[in-house]
């Protein structure tokens, strides 16, 4: 079993990330045993698939802390950048579910890239009016269907990171 190997080898924390962690329909029992293990567990999502049931279940599996990806404050660009209409819609309803159900900390995390980056003060805004309880702005890994795009330019990130200081001090 892989969680307790993981566990013989002093495994404290794990992050499930990359692609939708909650499309596998073991989830829920794989985050029942690290906690009870007591594995620390994080998991990172799009949203497609919180909805209040699933937010209370994972409450109750152990899991205390995820990160929601919202690229944009607004739906039409999110939706683009994620390639499915509904998806920013989504990310905002998995938000609030997360946190209505109680999971001790809710976090937002845009991944930052030439469609969005002049946005990345927005995403603070809306994040806190959701009441996201941390914001981990990233940038662009250029794999998957972020493989051709552009990186951004030094001017770019030097603009993102004035709206992001601009919100924290």
């Amino acid at each position: 079993d892989i969680v307790n190997q993981l566990h013989s080898l002093e495994i404290f924390y794990i992050y499930f990330l990359g692609d939708e962690p909650l499309m596998r329909k073991d989830i829920l029992d794989i985050l029942a045993h690290c906690a009870k293990k007591e594995i620390y567990t994080m998991i990172s999502t799009n949203g497609w698939f919180v909805n209040t049931e699933l937010a209370e279940n994972l409450l109750e599996s152990g899991i205390r802390h995820f990160r929601v990806s919202l690229d944009v404050s607004t739906d039409e660009v999110h939706d683009s950048i994620r390639g499915v209409t509904g998806s920013f819609e989504r990310a905002v309803t998995a938000l609030e579910n997360l946190k209505k159900a109680g999971i001790p900390t809710v976090g937002v995390s845009p991944t930052l890239m030439v469609d969005n980056f002049h946005q990345v003060g927005e995403i603070i805004d809306l994040s806190i009016k959701k009441g996201a309880d941390e914001i981990q702005v990233v940038q662009l890994c250029k794999t998957g269907r972020g493989k051709h795009l552009s990186d951004l330019t030094t001017d770019q990130i030097k603009q993102a990171k004035a709206e992001v200081e601009k919100r924290v001090s």
